[in-house]
Order: structure tokens, then C-alpha cells, then sequence
């Protein structure tokens, strides 16, 4: 049959079925392609609780053979943090290079119970602090790239040829009680394998390359990454992207991707996040969206929060989402996994925060996968946590009391003097 001889009706329908395929798949991820970083053929797997997160990285680090590298916001002196540092110590010993990369606030902040490297760093483990928040203030009036708001916030573990990035950091809050945690965060973690590592790496070099304080430890990593040859492509494998955040060096994957996603969205869009204080571009990105008609939904930490006074300054932009059409949800419990999903076609998964912090000054890392499985576990994930949590109305946020709702405006301003300046 002759495509004239078609009827008009039928040609009408297979053109609206393909644009809808194209606006759906084609059309966001040619756009991402421009963010860079994007490869085909990898095997992920996600992790929504602690303990299958920790079994999964404890086992790839006992099973290293020539690297474990670790970049963490949060490294306690705690069941988890002794084990890590255990395994870590005896990687060493079978000959692998270890190193390790610790936000200085994250991880330094408790003077009287810092973790306890020695038994590493004795038989040749690397730990690097990350920006030490005193020195920083003096150095940044030198320009020597040094700010006390520049955080390593990217939570890496890179042992050979296997790869995690997620939102747990090591300590027992974010692993099971099966693994000797206390599972008090709800977060989520993602293990790739494939040629994204190369990017992966990258990543960690970035993070590491901000320690100043040991140029040697960076040239060999630099030379490392430089060389390193990815594996081939699994054939059943996923298209991942690696995408890393450093505002300090002009550097925003995430922010943009972002921005991309919700431009490229024809249907629903499902975001958690435990802190939700967007700076303005994705605040007008995300309402944007709601007028085109697509679904936005936001999952929040509530008064549980780790966070209370964002929590707080949270609640004081909460009126003007909703009153876009926006759906709120605060959990019951604690949160702390961030998690962005768009169309039921494409999840990222990672370390990134929506809010002033990590648009604005943390070194962050997420990973994007687009493939309809991966997301619909995420996306189920999102609606096990909307059943365990409270939905935010304008109704509700009248009745609060007024004392409450200045409270709450009196730390949405703090919020606002204390952010970084880089938005």
C-alpha cells in the first residue's frame, strides 16, 4: 500500500504516537547528550534500604584486588565507620591502593570522637581532608580556590571495577540494623558496572583534586584516571550518565540535567529530597512544568528532619508550590535519599539536595539511568514513602498557628543571609 493511500485519519495517529515516543525517550536524552558523561551498556542496581547498600559495598571492598577509593561527606567513629575503616585497612594489606576522601565538617566536626584512621594511614592508606573550614577562611582572601562553603558532598566507593553513588554516608544512621547500623535514614544508593566508570572516576578525581594538601596522592589518581580503559558494554546493560558538580570550577551536570529533565517531561515528575529549599532557577523550571500540565510531586522530610531548620525554612515556600499545583509530601520518618524521576523513563539517583547548599557550593554527585524498570522501582519506592508520610495543603498551612508560620519565616530568612552567594 502506498502511503498516500493510508487513510488520513490513521496517518494522524501513527504521527501523534511517534511524536509522543520522541517527546517521551528521543527528545531528553538528545538534550542530555549536550551535559556530556553519557554511555550505553552498563549494569545497575538500586539499593532503597541500608543494609542491602552496605552488604553490597562491604562485599566489593573485602573482593578488591588493586583499589578501593571512598569519597564521603560523613565518616563517624561508630560500628559502621570501625568497619569500613577495618576492611579498608585490610585491602591495604592484600595490596590495594586506598584512598580516602572526608569532608572535613562532615566528618571532623567531632573533636572528641573523630574515626580512627591510624591502623590505614600506618601501612600506607591515603585519607584526605577535605577544605578544613579555618584554614579556608584565611586562604580564600589569597584566591587560592579555598571557601569554607565548599563542601565534598558526593558520597563515591570505587573498589576495581565496580562502582556506588548515592546518599548514604558511612554511619550506622544510614546502614540496616542487619549489617550493625540503626537504619534510621530512609536513602537510596546505586551500584553501576560498565563503561560509565570512566566517568565515575572522573568524579573522584574531581573530589580529590580540591585537596591541595597532597598534590603527589592527585597526580597519581590523575594518571590513573587518564589511563584507564573502560570495559566493553554489556549487552543487556543501561544508559547511564555520571554527572558531578563543582560550582567551583564552573562545573554544573546536575543543575543543568535538572533543569533539562523537567523542560523534557510530557507526564509526571516524582522528586525526594529531605531538604527542600530550591534556588530560583529550578524553582521557576519546576513550576514551569506544572503549567504544561505534568504531575510534579515532592517528598520531603517533615519533623523528623536531621535538618530542623531548614525543615523550618522549608515550610515558608511551601504556599507558593502549592498554590502552582504543586502535590508536597512530608515523611514520617527520616529521610534522606534524593531521587528525581521523570516520565517513568529516566531516575536520578544521588547525592544532590534541593536546595541552596548543593546548587551553589558542594562538590555533589548523582547518576542518571534511563530505562522504564530501573525507574519504576524508584518510582514505586516514591509512592511506599507517600503512604508513610503526611500531604501538605494550603488549608493546612493557614490554620498553623501565627507564631509558628513567623517561625518559620524567621528561618527561611537565615537560610537566605547564611547561603552561598553562587546561585
Amino acid at each position: 500500500m502506498g502511503r498516500f493511500n493510508v487513510p488520513r485519519r490513521r496517518l494522524k495517529r501513527l504521527h501523534a504516537a511517534s511524536t509522543a515516543v520522541y517527546q517521551r525517550f528521543i527528545s531528553p536524552f538528545t538534550k542530555l547528550r549536550q551535559v556530556g558523561q553519557i554511555c550505553p551498556g552498563n549494569r545497575v542496581d538500586v539499593y532503597l534500604n541500608g543494609d542491602d547498600a552496605f552488604f553490597a559495598m562491604f562485599d566489593a571492598i573485602e573482593k578488591a584486588k588493586s583499589r578501593v577509593w571512598l569519597s564521603t561527606y560523613v565518616f563517624k567513629n561508630d560500628t559502621i565507620g570501625n568497619k569500613t575503616i577495618e576492611l579498608l585497612t585490610d585491602a591495604r594489606k592484600r595490596g590495594c591502593e586506598v584512598i580516602v576522601v572526608c569532608d572535613s565538617v562532615g566528618t571532623f566536626t567531632d573533636i572528641a570522637s573523630p574515626p580512627n584512621f591510624t591502623p590505614l594511614t600506618n601501612i600506607g592508606g591515603r585519607v584526605l581532608e577535605f577544605n578544613p573550614p579555618i584554614s579556608s577562611f584565611f586562604l580564600q582572601f589569597l584566591k587560592t580556590g579555598h571557601n569554607p562553603y565548599k563542601r565534598n558532598h558526593s558520597k563515591i566507593l570505587i573498589a576495581d571495577e565496580l562502582g556506588f553513588c548515592g546518599g548514604m554516608n558511612i554511619a550506622n544512621e544510614y546502614a540496616g540494623t542487619a549489617v550493625g547500623g540503626t537504619g534510621v535514614f530512609r536513602d537510596s544508593h546505586m551500584k553501576i558496572e560498565g563503561p560509565a566508570m570512566q566517568y565515575l572516576n572522573r568524579a573522584f578525581l574531581s573530589c580529590a583534586s580540591e585537596v591541595y594538601s597532597a598534590p603527589e596522592i592527585v597526580k597519581g589518581i590523575r594518571h590513573q584516571v587518564e589511563k584507564y580503559v573502560p570495559p566493553e558494554p554489556f549487552p543487556d546493560g543501561k544508559t547511564v550518565q555520571v554527572l558531578h558538580t563543582n560550582v567551583w570550577r564552573n562545573r554544573r551536570d546536575i543543575q543543568r540535567s535538572l533543569r533539562l529533565l523537567l523542560k523534557a517531561a510530557t507526564s509526571k515528575c516524582y522528586i525526594t529530597t529531605p531538604y527542600f529549599l530550591p534556588a530560583g532557577p529550578l524553582q521557576r523550571e519546576i513550576k514551569r512544568a506544572v503549567r504544561r500540565g505534568i504531575d510534579v510531586r515532592i517528598l520531603t522530610a517533615g519533623s523528623d528532619s536531621d535538618v530542623k531548620l531548614v525543615q523550618w525554612a522549608s515550610q515558608q515556600v511551601y504556599s507558593n508550590f502549592l498554590r502552582s499545583g504543586v502535590k508536597i509530601y512530608e515523611l514520617n520518618t527520616r529521610l534522606h535519599a534524593k531521587t528525581f524521576t521523570v516520565d517513568g523513563a529516566s531516575s536520578m539517583i544521588g547525592s544532590f539536595n534541593l536546595d541552596y547548599w548543593s546548587w551553589a557550593a558542594n562538590l555533589e554527585t548523582n547518576l542518571l539511568v534511563t530505562d522504564n524498570t530501573f525507574t519504576n522501582k524508584v518510582d514505586q519506592q516514591f509512592f511506599r514513602d507517600v503512604t508513610n508520610s503526611r500531604e501538605i495543603t494550603l488549608k493546612a498551612l493557614k490554620q498553623e498557628k501565627l507564631s509558628t508560620r513567623f517561625f518559620s519565616w524567621c528561618a527561611y530568612i537565615l537560610c537566605k543571609i547564611l547561603r552561598p552567594s553562587r546561585e
